[in-house]
């Protein structure tokens, strides 16, 4: 991460410190002490942030050379699942994913309101409240992996049910290399396909230095220290924002989609 900041920062012409979080909490702590210029977020954290931080996104993160990226909801190969609508019937169905911590992205964005959750439990333990007709519970991990393990058992997992798992499109891979998952579980349902990580700018800096940085993140893959720094990102490259998807997936989370 530090070379990645000394690569963009020498081509802004100012320092440029990364720092990394993979729970939410830490990041709101470290950004009450003084809010960031720009950031990498999740698709579901740019949303979640986008009035609140007044947030202009300024490139996406490309993954296999694509912008887009889908979500997978996993099933055991013999569960008796064949919809959506089933797993909302089942009596306390539980859905685990490191990728849901907002009730309205996995309603309205992920699931494109053919599900919706009642209830998330947070990585940090804490149960926040769901939308309206909520019928599944969310519970928010990082260990998907023991979580698809449990459920391949048959087992609950730190008290909860596991009667499904929602992946990404790299992990969706994986899994299926692993010789020991193989044939194990299958896809009940997958998201359409939606734009990866955003690149934002915060509020207050100029439209000019984010302009810059999206030039800068697009040129990564054209010179050979650009392409060395992304391998590490596991990205292949930086795409330009897509704008009409955004506001599309806004109006949707916001639950204005079809509205005038």
């Amino acid at each position: 991460m530090q070379t990645f900041g000394s690569y963009v920062g020498e081509r802004l012409g100012r320092r440029v410190r990364p720092v990394y979080f993979n729970e939410l909490r830490a990041a709101k702590d470290w950004m009450s002490q003084g809010m960031p210029r720009h950031g990498i977020l999740s698709l579901s954290l740019y949303l979640r942030w986008r009035d609140e931080h007044g947030l202009r996104v300024v490139a996406h993160a490309e993954r296999g050379g694509k912008g887009t990226g889908r979500y997978h909801l996993l099933v055991l190969a013999k569960s008796k699942l064949k919809t959506l609508a089933d797993l909302a019937s089942r009596e306390g169905a539980c859905v685990w994913s490191a990728h849901l911590d907002d009730a309205r992205f996995a309603s309205r964005v992920v699931f494109g309101g053919q599900l919706q959750v009642k209830e998330v439990v947070t990585a940090e333990g804490e149960t926040a409240p769901g939308l309206p007709g909520g019928r599944v519970r969310v519970v928010s991990s990082t260990r998907a992996l023991s979580a698809l393990r449990r459920m391949q058992q048959g087992k609950p997992y730190k008290g909860n049910p596991v009667d499904a798992v929602l992946v990404d499109d790299t992990s969706w891979e994986g899994l299926q290399q692993l010789k020991r998952f193989k044939g194990v579980f299958r896809v009940l349902y997958a998201s359409s396909p939606l734009p990866t990580a955003p690149v934002v700018s915060f509020r207050d800096v100029p439209e000019s230095e984010s302009k810059r940085l999206g030039e800068v993140l697009g040129g990564m893959k054209s010179d050979d220290e650009g392409r060395k720094i992304l391998k590490t990102l596991q990205a292949t490259g930086f795409a330009p924002p897509q704008r009409e998807a955004l506001a599309g997936l806004v109006a949707r989370y916001e639950g204005k989609e079809g509205s005038k």
